[in-house]
């Protein structure tokens, strides 16, 4: 049923309260209220319009009705809960809190018009309907689970700040969604007005997302998709640019197996590498920096051997280069010499600033200076049309340099011998092992793992000087 329809059975329930209301009823106590204490009886309409605290655990029977009327409210309380089996009506200017629990079982309805709201404390499972309207408030925090079975549809703001795990098969937000929790979407969600990701939102997407047309998406937490999971992204040009980390968030999913290689490979048979059908990319070193005034940037021996095998067998490329520059005027040259490098070649992987020497440590360089040179060289390599990135290990990024200011490019992580790096932000490659073995490389090489498929991605956007 439609959201207009249930609207309709809103109006339609609120007639028949309307009829039975004048039924004789015991002098000292109305048996349409609801004290929250007492059990809920099958068959029955209950007309609020007093606030009441639930002490204990109660259900609404199957056929039964709440009416929450303007200006009443229901508080389920700590260590209490709620089901409803029937039907609950939460009219404008009416409230329900949930402190407790709440189970919106299989059949029912929550609809809501006024103000709904979970705490930190609550417990709130969602296998029916719950509808909430224009103009009504709703803010979920705690712990919230939407079943698979439930019709999830929201045309008001909606504020999510807990754990909220929506596995609704369909699930429609018309209003303004705020997320500054947790928030794991599986089945086919659309997004049709404002979707923020605030500093502390974590969003995971294992099903198919659309950001409609009208949506404004505006991301300064975490996004990232499964391997199921993926956006179509109907926005208009203008809200993303295609550089920027929160549109490249969209089209993260199934990780993607590569090598980064540099003149320690020797001389690489690529292709016998294409052939092992192991390495969908590859990160090829560019360059280094400049060792002193006598030796200036220099590149790598075997960068060209290396970009041409490459791409001569089919597998994208892009390049790092090895800072040593010691301010920002050097390693804006050392931008400009990686472009003279790479000028007449498909770079369909990102150009990436590899920033991790333990000389600027030793010579007390400070957070703000080492994230400056950073953001330096990555806006000359921008402003050449270039997606730029940045490398370092993971605890040189946590201690050196300001992942909040840096927060705009994409991160190449280094971690080896662990589950997962220890690095809190957005991440789209992950270097996991420097053992590697690769039939077309003698001795060890250093694995990675992308979340984006940067060929497609680079193409479609006509980055790097390519379509």
């Amino acid at each position: 049923m439609g959201i207009k329809a249930r609207v309709r059975a809103a109006v339609a329930a609120s007639a028949f309260i309307t009829s039975i209301i004048s039924l004789p009823a015991a002098a000292a106590i109305n048996p349409y209220d609801w004290d929250g204490k007492s059990p809920l009886s099958s068959d029955w309409t209950y007309y609020i319009s007093d606030n009441v605290t639930v002490s204990g655990s109660f259900s609404l029977p199957e056929n039964s009705t709440i009416l929450l009327k303007e200006g009443a409210s229901i508080t389920v309380s700590e260590n209490s809960s709620l089901e409803t089996l029937g039907k609950i009506f939460v009219e404008d200017g009416a409230s329900v809190i949930i402190r407790g629990g709440m189970n919106i079982a299989d059949g029912s309805q929550l609809s809501v018009k006024g103000a709904f709201a979970s705490s930190d404390t609550s417990q709130l499972s969602v296998k029916g309907d719950l509808l909430c309207h224009s103009g009504a408030s709703v803010s979920l925090g705690g712990i919230t689970t939407v079943a698979q079975t439930a019709d999830f549809i929201t045309d008001c703001n909606l504020l999510l700040q807990g754990s909220f795990d929506n596995r609704a098969e369909n699930s429609i937000y018309n209003g303004n969604v705020d997320i500054k929790g947790s928030a794991n979407f599986t089945g086919l969600t659309v997004f049709n007005k404002n979707l923020t990701i605030n500093e502390n939102g974590n969003v995971t997407n294992s099903g198919i997302m659309t950001l409609s047309e009208n949506c404004r998406y505006t991301m300064a937490g975490s996004f990232k998709n499964t391997e199921t999971g993926s956006v179509s992204d109907k926005r208009r040009v203008y809200d993303e640019d295609a550089m920027s980390v929160s549109r490249l968030s969209l089209y993260t999913g199934k990780q993607l197996k590569g090598i980064d290689v540099s003149i320690w490979q020797g001389e690489i048979d690529w292709a016998k590498v294409k052939a092992t059908g192991l390495v969908d990319f590859a990160i090829i070193r560019s360059s280094r920096g400049p060792l002193s005034a006598e030796e200036p940037s220099k590149a790598d021996d075997m960068l060209h051997h290396n970009l041409h095998g490459a791409m001569k067998n089919g597998i994208p490329a892009g390049v790092y280069h090895y800072c040593y520059g010691e301010n920002i005027e050097q390693v804006k040259e050392e931008a400009q010499f990686v472009l003279s490098l790479i000028d007449g070649y498909d770079i369909s992987y990102p150009v990436i600033f590899d920033i991790e020497d333990e000389w600027y440590i030793n010579n007390n360089y400070t957070k703000e200076t080492l994230t400056d040179m950073t953001i330096a060289f990555c806006e000359e390599i921008k402003a050449a049309g270039y997606m730029p990135m940045v490398y370092s290990y993971a605890s040189f990024f946590d201690s050196h340099l300001d992942l909040e200011r840096l927060k705009e490019y994409p991160v190449w992580v280094a971690h080896v011998d662990t589950d997962k790096p220890a690095f809190d932000g957005n991440y789209f490659l992950w270097q996991y092992s420097w053992e590697g073995s690769i039939d077309g490389i003698e001795g060890d090489v250093d694995l990675d793992y992308a979340y984006v498929d940067f060929e497609s991605y680079i193409k479609e956007n006509k980055l790097n000087r390519l379509g």
